[in-house]
């Protein structure tokens, strides 16, 4: 084939032919010895080939001329861009202050899990000044109605992120969330309480998908962990909140003080843009690029980045829907993260976190009979919130699975000392600190990395619809777990049994997270996706063609970005 004129090219045009064994492929690094002004590309760089080769050999001048690349769809001016690669050094900034709107959902979800634990206390007082009582029937329901909405919850905010995009779901949560916490405060009978509970629950899973889901997809590689670590302790100051204002606030002023919250996050999202990955999946290429650069600092090579993200995306195809994820669900590359990631869940849930919060006060009362029912509340609060700061520098510093294994290992002992020390009734103290240890470390690695997972090892076609059914599914498992520690107890000869079945469980964790967790710190989404498909990424790249799709931060555009790109299609 004859040497092309660069006006034939730009048009553009698609070259066909095939390339033999012994041909090879082009190095690209050739094309730094190309004068600017040829006004034909070398021969040698136009070898046969059997797959389709777009070359795009934009104008060289400093002018208006804008050039086409990324399979012909997407036109970007030539001076957008100064630097080659993807800068490593961006500001936080862009991606923090969109993680800090967002996550005042968390912050209201929160308050709605802090809220039974004050609320009920008042409602069952003989001098509460309520026309109606809550019996204890009643009250076991008002504080687990909040599991059974966020089942739904879950659910439905797969169906919305998938059809809709993760900025839009969690406007949508918000209208429960705020209708809920207003019934709570306006309502004269226990079924209208019950209602807002359902409601309160069923935004609370739906912000929790959406949050990882928005939060992974616009941060960068190295930021993404700690950035989404932010909603665990958004949660502790939530309900830490919740049982400060029990001191001093009536639960109805506590709920109205809760549906402003959500109010507030209204106009925040408004200002927010959708993920770069929802704007390629729905064809909108010059948006996403826009939002790329909106989420970045201008030191940052955005085109080489919306290139990486395509690399993994089908763009011929939006999101599938939920009857087409079920029938693409034997595939691997959803199978296997699926079934590992809820594994992981189910044994967190019955690893005692929630049966131990629930009896966590009693816990301390009973070592300590002078402790204030409402003191004994703050310190479990405190202790939470604390353990939840300390995650964020942790899961920085240090890798998944190591945090999974050390805190699965470390809540282990706590809760076989704990059960031990409460069936021989001896060293009151004993229990209030491995009470306390255990409440402290629990946030640190196997009740806080489980979520950060959910945004993580799905692919990015089913990220939505998967999230949710894995949030629906989680908080069922947590009603049982609630719904059932009593008779558990009973069961198992008292609270000690349970105790040490829960230590079993966490033991259990550790194994199952050493042998089948894959390893995801500083790893992107592609590269995680890219494992558990088993699949090897066709880079789009002007070095050579193909070749395995490296990180982020070790891309650029082209050493040579004025010179012509060459992509396979």
């Amino acid at each position: 084939m004859g040497p092309r004129k660069v006006s034939d090219i730009i048009a553009p045009k698609t070259i066909e032919g095939t390339i033999t064994p012994k041909e090879g492929i082009v190095n690209m690094n050739t094309y730094a010895d190309i004068k600017l002004n040829q006004n034909h590309i070398p021969a040698h760089m136009l070898r046969k080939s059997s797959k389709k080769i777009l070359h795009t050999m934009p104008e060289i001048e400093n002018n208006s001329t804008k050039k086409l690349r990324m399979k012909s769809f997407l036109w970007v001016s030539p001076n957008r861009h100064k630097s080659s690669h993807i800068s490593c050094n961006s500001s936080i900034l862009p991606q923090l202050i969109p993680t800090l709107i967002v996550n005042l959902a968390a912050l209201s979800g929160g308050l709605s899990l802090g809220f039974s634990a004050i609320s009920l206390p008042q409602l069952r007082a003989e001098m509460s000044p309520e026309s109606f009582t809550v019996d204890e029937q009643a009250g076991s329901w008002i504080a687990s109605i909040f599991g059974l909405g966020a089942i739904f919850g879950g659910f439905f905010s797969g169906y919305l992120g998938s059809r809709f995009g993760r900025r839009k779901s969690l406007f949508a949560m918000a209208i429960p969330d705020i209708c809920g916490w207003f019934l709570i405060a306006g309502s004269n009978a226990v079924h209208l309480i019950l209602i807002g509970r359902f409601l309160n629950g069923f935004a609370a899973a739906g912000y929790s998908t959406s949050i990882q889901i928005y939060v992974a997809e616009i941060a960068q590689p190295r930021h993404r962990g700690w950035l989404s670590g932010i909603t665990i302790p958004t949660l502790g100051i939530g309900s830490l909140i919740a049982y400060i204002m029990g001191i001093f606030m009536q639960w109805r002023y506590i709920a109205a003080v809760g549906g402003f919250i959500p109010l507030i996050l209204l106009p925040g999202l408004l200002w927010l843009s959708d993920s770069p990955y929802w704007y390629l999946q729905n064809n909108q290429e010059k948006k996403a690029l826009h939002v790329i650069d909106r989420f970045r600092s201008v030191d940052n090579n955005s085109m080489a980045e919306l290139i990486c993200i395509s690399d993994s995306l089908n763009l011929d195809v939006t999101e599938f829907t939920i009857k087409e994820s079920i029938s693409r669900f034997t595939r691997r590359q959803y199978r296997k993260p699926f079934i590992l990631l809820n594994i992981l869940i189910l044994l967190m849930t019955f690893s005692g976190n929630y049966g131990i919060s629930f009896y966590a006060q009693d816990i301390l009362k009973t070592s300590h009979d002078a402790l204030d029912e409402h003191i004994s509340i703050i310190i479990i609060g405190v202790i939470k919130l604390l353990g939840c700061l300390i995650y964020i520098p942790a899961v920085k510093c240090f890798n998944r699975k190591s945090l999974l294994c050390f805190t699965s290992m470390a809540m282990s002992i706590f809760l076989a000392i704990m059960g031990t020390s409460i069936y021989y009734d001896r060293f009151h103290w004993v229990p209030i600190i491995s009470v306390i240890l255990y409440m402290l470390v629990d946030p640190i690695g196997l009740g806080s990395i489980p979520y950060l997972y959910t945004a993580e090892f799905y692919p990015s076609e089913m990220r939505s619809v998967l999230s949710g059914l894995t949030i629906g599914i989680s908080n069922l498992e947590l009603f049982l777990a609630v719904k059932t520690f009593p008779d558990l107890s009973n069961a198992l000869g008292g609270i000690h049994g349970s105790l040490w079945l829960y230590a079993g469980v966490c033991f259990l964790a550790c194994i199952f997270v050493a042998v089948f967790i894959p390893e995801t710190k500083g790893s992107t989404l592609q590269d995680i996706e890219n494992y558990f498909g088993r699949k090897e990424s066709l880079s789009v790249t002007p070095f050579q063609t193909p070749m395995n799709t490296p990180g982020l931060s070790k891309r650029g555009l082209a050493p040579y970005p004025e010179l012509s790109l060459q992509f396979t299609l």
